[in-house]
């Protein structure tokens, strides 16, 4: 048997999976008060439960894509930030002009986010090349 687990607030999907044990059991389709739907298939991702049926979810907004991007831009911008920490140590073999070049690529990678607040892709980020 499979089953949909969901939100019944937002119809958003926290859960699928199946039991071959349970089918044999004669079980209601829906179950409103647990969220749950029975013998169907859904894919969280393009998929969502709207009065106990399944429904393609409509089309995010540019507020969601918006807030999605920057999301995977911090966290991209942080790990290039984690991976050239090393420039900052004070027993770091650089030279001046050197730590200088880096000091400019790293706040340039901070102050990504600031220059593109209204990006609705990760893709449209012009990172920074590293010195």
């Amino acid at each position: 048997m499979n089953y949909v687990f969901y939100d019944t607030d937002t119809g958003r999907i926290t859960g699928t999976g199946s039991n071959p044990l349970k089918s044999g059991v004669d079980r209601q389709k829906t179950d409103p008060s647990w969220g749950v739907l029975y013998d169907v298939y859904a894919d969280p991702d393009t998929e969502m439960v709207v009065g106990g049926e399944i429904q393609d979810k409509p089309p995010a907004t540019d507020a969601e894509l918006n807030s999605t991007a920057l999301k995977s831009v911090r966290s991209w911008r942080n790990q290039l930030l984690q991976g050239c920490d090393w420039t900052v140590l004070d027993d770091n073999p650089l030279t001046e002009a050197e730590k200088d070049e880096w000091k400019v690529y790293r706040q340039t990678l901070r102050d990504i986010p600031a220059t593109s607040p209204d990006i609705k892709d990760f893709d449209e980020i012009v990172w920074p090349v590293e010195p």
